[in-house]
Formats: C-alpha cells, sequence, structure tokens
C-alpha cells in the first residue's frame, strides 16, 4: 500500500511539475493597465517580466510589437553573444517556411552589442517588431538567459488588404520617387522605450495606451504639401532631416486606388550615415517617375509619407536583421503625413 501510495505521489509530482513548466501564452494587450495586470514571470534575481503582444491578427506587409515590461531591472549596457530583449531573448519564426528567426537570434550568435549609458534600477518597457510578409502562422518565443521556454504567442498574418508602405525615394544627391519594395519602420532592438521609477505607477507619468508599431491616420504629425517642383514637410517638433532616402516612406494612390507594390527582389542593406541634422521643416526637389505606379499623364495621384527617427527595414525575411534604429520614444519618432494628391504632367517633365 505504501508503494502505491509513493508512486502516485512521485506521479503528482511530476505531473504538478510539468503544470508547473508550461509556457505562459502570451495574450493581446492595448493599454499599460492590461500589461501591468497580467501575471509576472520571474526570471530571477528579482526580476519579473509581463508580457504581451499588440495584435495576434496582421495582415500581410503590416506588422505589431511584441512588449516586455521588466520590473525591478537594471538594464545591461553591453555584452556578448545573442542580443537580449530586456533581461530575456525572444524569438519570432514563420511556421510554414524554413527562414531564419525574424530577430536574428538563430543566426547572429556570437556579436558585441552595446546599448548606452548606464540606468538605474526600475520597471521598463522593451518592444520589438512582428513584421508579416507572408500569409500564415508565425510563433513568438520568449526565454530566459538559459534558453529555458518562459511564454509564447501565436500570431497569423492574414489576407485582410493593407496599403503597404514602401521606400519613398531612391538616391540621395538625384533623388527619384518612387522607389520599389516593401517596408516598415526599424524599431530598437537593445533599448527601453519608456522607464518608471520605483514605487511609481503609469499615472501622470505614461501615456493609457502602448505604443504601436504603426501610428494611426486620425492625426497626423507631418503636413505635406506640393510647392512648385518642391515638395515642403513640415513639424511641430524636429525630425532628422539628413539623408531623407533613410527615413521616409510612402503610399501611394493612382486615381483614388491604393497602389500595391510587389516586395523589391534585391533587399540592399544601407551602411553608413556621416551628419546627422535636425530641422522642423524639409523641402525636397525630386524627379517623379509615374511608370513606377503603372500610372499614365493625366492620372490624379495620391501620396502620403511616414517619417522613421529610426530609419526603415524591407517587410521580409531579412527585415529586422538591421540593429540600428532609434527607440519609440512612447511612439512619438514614428509621424505620419496628411494626403496630398496632384496630376501625373500631360507633358514629360526632364
Amino acid at each position: 500500500m505504501r508503494c502505491i501510495l509513493s508512486i502516485l505521489l512521485v506521479i503528482t509530482s511530476v505531473q504538478s511539475a510539468q503544470c508547473q513548466e508550461k509556457p505562459f501564452r502570451i495574450p493581446v494587450v492595448t493599454s499599460w493597465e492590461e500589461l501591468r495586470a497580467l501575471k509576472a514571470i520571474d526570471v530571477g534575481n528579482g526580476v519579473k517580466i509581463r508580457l504581451g503582444v499588440e495584435r495576434d491578427e496582421i495582415p500581410q506587409w503590416s506588422g505589431g510589437l511584441l512588449y516586455c515590461l521588466a520590473e525591478n531591472y537594471t538594464p545591461t549596457t553591453k555584452g556578448n553573444g545573442k542580443m537580449p530583449f530586456g533581461p530575456v531573448h525572444a524569438k519570432f519564426t514563420c511556421e510554414s517556411e524554413h527562414f531564419p528567426d525574424r530577430f536574428d537570434d538563430a543566426i547572429i550568435k556570437d556579436v558585441r552589442w552595446e546599448n548606452g549609458r548606464k540606468e538605474p534600477k526600475g520597471s521598463y518597457l522593451y518592444v520589438r517588431a512582428l513584421p508579416i510578409s507572408r500569409v500564415g502562422i508565425y510563433h513568438v518565443t520568449v526565454s530566459d538567459r538559459e534558453a529555458k521556454l518562459l511564454a509564447e504567442a501565436r500570431v497569423k498574418g492574414t489576407k485582410d488588404f493593407f496599403h503597404p508602405w514602401m521606400p519613398w525615394l531612391e538616391g540621395f544627391d538625384d533623388p527619384v520617387a518612387p522607389w520599389e519594395g516593401i517596408a516598415l519602420p526599424t524599431i530598437n532592438r537593445l533599448g527601453p522605450i519608456a522607464f518608471i521609477e520605483p514605487g511609481k505607477t503609469k499615472k501622470g507619468v505614461l501615456p493609457t495606451l502602448l505604443p504601436t508599431l504603426l501610428p494611426t491616420d486620425e492625426k497626423p504629425s507631418l503636413t505635406i504639401k506640393m510647392e512648385g517642383k518642391e515638395i515642403v514637410i513640415r513639424a511641430e517638433s524636429s525630425f532628422t532631416t539628413s539623408r531623407p532616402h533613410y527615413h521616409f516612406l510612402a503610399r501611394w494612390w493612382v486615381n483614388g486606388e491604393p497602389f500595391v507594390p510587389k516586395q523589391a527582389e534585391t533587399l540592399w542593406d544601407f551602411l553608413g550615415y556621416g551628419r546627422v541634422s535636425e530641422e522642423k521643416e524639409l523641402r525636397l526637389e525630386f524627379k517623379f517617375r509615374p511608370e513606377r505606379l503603372d500610372a499614365k499623364r493625366g492620372d490624379k495621384i495620391g501620396l502620403q509619407l511616414m517619417h522613421a527617427e529610426g530609419e526603415w527595414s524591407w517587410c521580409a525575411e531579412t527585415s529586422q536583421g538591421k540593429s540600428c534604429g532609434a527607440a519609440l520614444k512612447d511612439g512619438c519618432n514614428i509621424r505620419v503625413s496628411n494626403r496630398i494628391e496632384f496630376d501625373v504632367p500631360k507633358k514629360e517633365v526632364r
């Protein structure tokens, strides 16, 4: 009888341990209140994390964010090996295709990384972009520094229509528009985007809603208009005006219909920068090539711009390989403009 009881106790203990080891299912959250109400995951050394995703169904060529709120944490400033996601590691992979990990943890195993100045202990919000380039199922997994699986989420890339963003300009000295391909803003993969001092709450410190990968069109924070051959871009606060082909994305319409580009066949990476300039206004003349939009003389063209302080990356299997990018600053440094219209000249302009 004792033997049977011992066996039952062992089985019960194993089952209990298995239940405890079951990864946390990462839910959809939209507000700070929802994120902070989630179950905390202990990752050791007194640090706890809370995880959420912006959306679990995302149209192809769009994207969302993975959130990690790290509490009682002092950010690591530098190290070797896999790039961290706060105190943990994260992966984003496509189920149906054998692509490298979208966060590059699977292919970048021994790199030196550095994350700026030393920060105090407190609560920090980290985000990672979830770019969707295919229709199908994607998997998000979060593990500790010893590769123990802590949490996971299933994200579905859908066929729902989304008007893609594409690089606006080709070239620097004599820019041409439109360019080609489909892209999304780059998000800083190392630094936190928000900080809460110990003992403080979000009230009066942080906005109600969590940041999103793409801002809404409801309140454009850039204004654009055509003045002769120039486009004039203005904002209430300064934005990076150097190397506009690195920072601007565009959406186009032809006679009121959204232009849907194809992904570029060659996905190039741009390197180097030089002097950085910031202003509240940018005036730029560019060569417009209507044939790249399948437009003809006399057609009405619509244009909307997005400016990303952290530059942009291709929405493709290599897109998030860029480790650069500015922190979101609570979502304020990815800005969209109003939409303008102009006619394709009836006579070719050279």
